[in-house]
């Protein structure tokens, strides 16, 4: 897409050649006479006035083939084409800095996952950690005929002097 701008911008510089080939008909007096006169066809027979007022119906081809060159166009030209670079460059810029996005939210969502994974590994590590506390505490417990709670007030008191 960028590539034929840039082929559109730098053929305005070229030349234009262009063809054209018109066919006209009719009877009216005034257009019968000029192609006549144009078609090199008229002739002394041609200035017979009811001819002239009524002319039977004439056909005019007419082959027009020019050419367009422009010597200087206040460096439009240039501009457009340095424009037109300029607007390539920026897209495949903006493409770059898409694929780089597209990469950066993979490897976020990649190392989110992981750490989502350890912060699991932790969290049941410290529920089986508690598990075992609990039940230690409790047979510790039952074993001292005391409750829970105070087999429990008495190990933080105890962690808290150490």
């Amino acid at each position: 897409m960028e590539q034929a701008r840039n082929r559109a911008a730098e053929s305005r510089a070229a030349p234009k050649i262009s063809v054209e080939e018109p066919v006209t008909r009719g009877n009216n007096p005034v257009f019968v006479f000029g192609s006549m006169l144009e078609q090199a066809q008229f002739g002394p027979a041609n200035f017979d006035l009811p001819t002239l007022n009524n002319p039977a119906s004439l056909t005019n081809f007419r082959t027009v083939l020019s050419a367009d060159l422009s010597l200087f166009d206040g460096r439009k030209t240039s501009a457009r084409v340095a424009q037109a670079r300029i607007g390539s460059d920026v897209a495949l810029l903006q493409n770059q800095a898409a694929e780089q996005q597209v990469r950066f939210e993979v490897l976020r969502n990649y190392f989110g996952l992981v750490l989502a994974e350890s912060a699991l590994d932790v969290a049941e590590d410290a529920l089986r950690t508690d598990r075992r506390v609990y039940v230690f505490m409790a047979i510790s417990a039952f074993a001292q005929n005391r409750s829970y709670e105070e087999t429990r007030n008495r190990e933080f008191m105890s962690s808290m002097r150490d």
